[in-house]
């Protein structure tokens, strides 16, 4: 098991729960955090970031409230000490979007909802085989 925290950031419950049952199975983490915006993930973060984890963040992009573009940008604008990682898994096929995503250093790969047991353990293959440096 890699040593993260992993965030589910989507306003879609049942896709939350999806999510959560597909992490826990795959051991990627057996307790993923759920967050229906982006807000209360970022403060999450910022709220532990004294401690320098190393986060997993799979994020919606279409969301009231926060959209995932919208996250990318304010974490971009903090110098955190934590390591975050993030899989945008969304149902947009637009092509502005699978663009947008290379913009950001951050993003590790953009996965069609919802997410498979294949798509996290090739996630926690990267992750893995990926220095941490928080």
């Amino acid at each position: 098991m890699v040593d993260l925290e992993v965030l589910i950031i989507d306003d879609d419950e049942i896709i939350q729960t999806l999510h959560h049952i597909l992490i826990k199975k795959t051991e990627l983490h057996m307790s993923p955090q759920k967050h229906l915006d982006g807000i209360s993930a970022l403060n999450e973060i910022q709220a532990n970031d004294n401690e320098g984890k190393r986060y997993l963040v799979l994020l919606d992009i279409n969301m009231p409230v926060m959209g995932g573009w919208e996250f990318m940008d304010r974490l971009n604008r903090w110098n955190y000490k934590s390591a975050i990682d993030v899989v945008i898994v969304s149902s947009s096929i637009d092509r502005f979007d699978l663009e947008k995503a290379k913009e950001y250093p951050q993003i590790l790969s953009y996965i069609s909802k919802p997410i498979t047991i294949e798509n996290l353990n090739e996630i926690k293959s990267k992750l893995m085989n990926k220095p941490f440096e928080g």
